[in-house]
């Protein structure tokens, strides 16, 4: 007797899912957070593998990152280092920052190197290659806070390929929150209005811990005065 073997939906599905997970490629990464500084200095673009379950998204070789007004367009020059028998993509994010950026101390380090002014700070759209874009609006200036790719305001937390993260001051000194060149008595008047509870993001806490106490008052007093020419 002939036997025939039906297969489930489910395990068509698995058999499937395995095979896409262990082929290589590059198309499954999706914009994740943006971020600047006023002058587009010290700026990342954040990317995450966006199925959750592809493996081997590593050959970034050749694909770009564009961003439509002003245009101007980065391409991957090298993949990610990324060993054939890991599944090592799922879940991953990479790190597109500027070289500023990358000098601030704690922050981790770019995976790549983007020019400064990459983004457009009033908003635009970007495009990875042809498989993902991003409208977005302003982007937040005030050296904490970050835009997430559902347009949320939220506080920076840059992450790269191996998983290092911070979250960054992008100023000249911590304490000036207005990012006028200088730690004065409007930063003070600033951080007094904000005594107490702060939800981030909260521009004037300067230790992320979700309070605006006497240690972020400290902070303030000990950077007061110009910040460096």
């Amino acid at each position: 007797m002939k036997r025939t073997h039906v297969m489930t939906s489910a395990a068509v599905a698995s058999i499937l899912l395995i095979s896409l997970s262990a082929q290589g490629g590059g198309h499954t990464w999706v914009f994740n957070e943006l971020f600047s500084n006023p002058d587009g200095t010290i700026m990342f673009i954040e990317l995450r593998e966006g199925t959750g379950f592809m493996c081997q998204e590593k050959n970034l070789a050749g694909f770009i990152v564009q961003n439509a007004v002003p245009l101007n367009q980065y391409t991957f020059p090298t993949s990610l280092n990324c060993p054939v028998a890991t599944c090592c993509t799922a879940n991953k994010f990479v790190l597109l920052a500027t070289s500023g950026f990358a000098a601030l101390p704690g922050a981790p380090t770019p995976d790549y190197i983007i020019p400064d002014g990459f983004l457009n700070l009033a908003g635009s759209t970007l495009h990875y290659s042809i498989y993902a874009q991003m409208i977005y609006g302003a982007v937040p200036i005030d050296g904490v806070s970050s835009l997430s790719s559902l347009g949320a305001v939220t506080v920076n937390s840059p992450t790269n390929f191996n998983g290092d993260t911070a979250n960054v001051i992008a100023r000249c000194k911590v304490a000036d929150f207005n990012q006028s060149g200088s730690v004065n008595v409007t930063d003070l008047l600033q951080l007094l209005a904000s005594w107490g509870p702060c939800p981030p993001p909260c521009a004037a806490d300067t230790d992320f811990n979700g309070i605006i106490n006497v240690t972020d008052l400290l902070t303030l007093l000990a950077d007061w005065g110009d910040c460096p020419p």
